[in-house]
């Protein structure tokens, strides 16, 4: 699934600010870059996960300096990867971002877990038991188990 975002044209950007004023749910802001005097310092920047992609900035730039793009809505799951599993995919606490749609097999290829070893593989979404085709939503919890993990 897509949603549309702004990019913006920073070469061409004047730093006026309207497109913040003109953003209804203050995902716009602008940011200090470089020195004040020798450069201009305020850059249009995005909180994109308060973006509704309204449109609103684009319109109301005076440059013509946005566009509106289409993005990857991404969603948050909690992935626990077998042991010796790669986990730079996730964050210190087992989350990871996986667009929109995606399935535990896709949560099994963020964690690069080999054929082999994945044949072996228990899995679960929120402590149910279910097939790599499973489709996952925001916050749900992944698990992969060996059959026999120990105790």
């Amino acid at each position: 699934m897509t949603k549309k975002q702004p990019s913006f044209d920073y070469l061409n950007c004047v730093s006026c600010g309207i497109c913040a004023q003109a953003c209804p749910v203050s995902a716009l802001g602008m940011r200090k870059e470089g020195k004040s005097g020798k450069y201009r310092n305020l850059f249009p920047e995005l909180v994109r996960e308060g973006c509704i992609g309204c449109g609103q900035c684009a319109r109301s730039c005076p440059m013509d300096v946005i566009k509106m793009e289409e993005v990857e809505k991404l969603m948050r799951v909690k992935i626990l990867p077998p042991h010796g599993s790669d986990r730079s995919g996730l964050d210190e606490r087992s989350w990871a971002e996986l667009p929109e749609g995606s399935t535990v097999r896709d949560a099994l290829k963020l964690i690069r877990c080999s054929q082999a070893k994945a044949r072996l593989l228990l899995v679960s979404v929120n402590g149910e038991r279910c097939s790599l085709s499973q489709e996952l939503h925001e916050g749900d919890v992944v698990g992969f188990f060996f059959p026999v993990t120990g105790g």
